[in-house]
């Protein structure tokens, strides 16, 4: 049973993922970079419940949060950068579940059974949420905050 949702808080994907949480009262956390640095600038303080590591590098923080959850869904749609692919990759190689749902591929409703079955399958409770940061896919962020407030509303 999902009792978590935690990402790096880059815009995108990993945003939309806090804010779905935020806005469904579910707890969320998650680890970014020091200085609290993303593709906007800094990450907002409203966001308090994300702990910065020491090092301000993005590899650290896509490291930590896959080492700490329970799976990984990486949510996109058919595009995304060397970050989300970098995801995929370490999740595999240290042996973590790992889902990659192409929402270009798949309607609404069908990645929301694929996510819960995912959920269920893995005895996901903490879930860490990744994908493309905004610049690379502008509406990711829509998407990822539809799909996630379907599952925790």
């Amino acid at each position: 049973m999902l009792k978590k949702i935690i990402s790096g808080a880059q815009t995108g994907a990993d945003r939309a993922a806090i804010d779905a949480a935020m806005d469904a009262s579910f707890p969320y956390g998650g680890y970014i970079p020091k200085g609290r640095i993303a593709e906007d600038g800094i990450i907002p303080e409203k966001y308090s419940n994300l702990k910065e590591l020491p090092r301000r590098d993005y590899i650290s923080r896509t490291r930590k949060n896959i080492e700490v959850s329970d799976g990984t869904v990486v949510l996109h749609r058919g595009i995304y950068g060397r970050g989300t692919e970098y995801t995929i990759d370490y999740a595999k190689k240290i042996g973590k579940p790992v889902l990659n749902i192409d929402l270009s591929k798949v309607s609404m409703v069908e990645a929301r059974e694929i996510l819960l079955e995912f959920i269920e399958s893995n005895n996901v409770e903490v879930l860490n949420v990744a994908g493309p940061r905004l610049s690379i896919s502008p509406e990711i962020y829509s998407l990822v905050y539809r799909l996630l407030t379907s599952i925790l509303l």
